[in-house]
């Protein structure tokens, strides 16, 4: 039996370390378990996936992604009553030195 390759144990499994060929030892990201809420107009603290809620449900909860140092956008029908909280962290690319502007 091998990290790579996880073979049943009664109810459990073997997995992959970080470092051992998982993808999270090549591609890290920062999962949040934030329970802030943002609300339009407040500037995006950090890059990655929102959740998007509108006031009064006219329409299903969504996901989006925002970029740090913008502000939080404001809704064509919920005006300033939608609100975001973050799901995932992840990096702008061209916020990165590698890939920005030259």
């Amino acid at each position: 039996m091998t990290a790579r390759n996880p073979q049943r144990l009664g109810n459990r499994r073997t997995l992959a370390r970080p470092g051992e060929g998982s993808p999270e030892a090549h591609h890290p990201r920062k999962r949040s378990n934030h329970r802030t809420i943002y609300a339009a107009g407040e500037i995006i603290p950090e890059s990655g996936i929102y959740e998007v809620v509108h006031k009064d449900g006219h329409r299903a909860v969504h996901e989006s992604v925002l970029v740090k140092g913008d502000a939080f956008p404001h809704c064509d029908a919920c005006a300033d009553r939608v609100r975001f909280r973050v799901v995932r962290t992840a990096p702008y690319i061209f916020h990165d030195d590698d890939f920005g502007d030259e």
